[in-house]
């Protein structure tokens, strides 16, 4: 598969729709949209915050009582490093 990049600038209409023009008539294509946050950078804080409250929100959200983790093993034995 051949891949082109295609950077451009264009303007969303007042619905916030974004029509682009890539010059590939009666095709599939795959479009990948990139945009910048509307809050600006995020901070390493708000990325920790944000995934602490995924974790207690989601944390016991398996109600299935047939549902169980498995044993996961023992890590195998290693050569030390030094």
């Amino acid at each position: 598969m051949i891949v082109e990049v295609l950077k451009l600038k264009s303007k969303t209409d007042s619905s916030g729709s974004l029509h682009v023009n890539v010059g590939v008539p009666d095709s599939d294509v795959e479009v990948t949209v990139v945009l910048p946050s509307a809050h600006g950078a995020v901070s390493d804080d708000e990325l920790k915050r944000d995934w602490e409250e995924f974790v207690r929100r989601t944390a016991g959200s398996i109600r299935d009582p047939k549902f169980r983790r498995y044993p996961q093993g023992d890590y195998p034995k290693r050569e030390a490093l030094a």
